[in-house]
C-alpha cells in the first residue's frame, strides 16, 4: 500500500523511536473484578494491553502478567496512531489523529 508523506513522516519517527513511551494514562475497568488496560510504544512498535494489577511488580518483584496486543506492521501502527494518536504529545500525531476521529469527514 502506497502511503502519503505524512504517513511515511510518522512511520520514520515511530522507526526511530522518538514516539517511544506511555500513550495516555492507565485505565481500570472493573466488570466482576478489576482490569487495567493501557497504551505504549516501545522501540517504535505500539502496543495495547490488558492486565489484572496496575504496572509495576506483583508483591514477589516479578512483573505483571499482560495480555498484549502488538501493532507490528505498518499498517497496524498506522491505525494505533490513528486511533489513539490525539493522546500523545507530538503535534504532527496529533494532527494526524484529529482527521480520523469519529464524525470527521476525510
Amino acid at each position: 500500500m502506497m502511503h502519503t508523506p505524512e504517513e511515511r513522516f510518522l512511520l520514520e519517527k515511530l522507526a526511530k523511536g522518538l514516539l517511544d513511551g506511555t500513550v495516555g494514562d492507565e485505565r481500570e475497568y472493573r466488570v466482576y473484578r478489576s482490569i487495567y488496560c493501557g497504551k505504549q510504544i516501545r522501540n517504535g512498535v505500539p502496543v495495547s494491553y490488558r492486565q489484572d494489577k496496575p504496572s509495576g511488580t506483583t508483591a514477589d518483584g516479578e512483573p505483571v502478567e499482560r495480555e498484549e496486543e502488538i501493532f507490528d506492521t505498518e499498517e497496524r501502527k498506522l491505525e494505533f496512531l490513528q486511533r489513539y494518536g490525539w493522546l500523545m504529545k507530538d503535534k504532527d500525531v496529533r494532527a494526524y489523529s484529529e482527521k480520523y476521529k469519529p464524525g470527521k469527514k476525510k
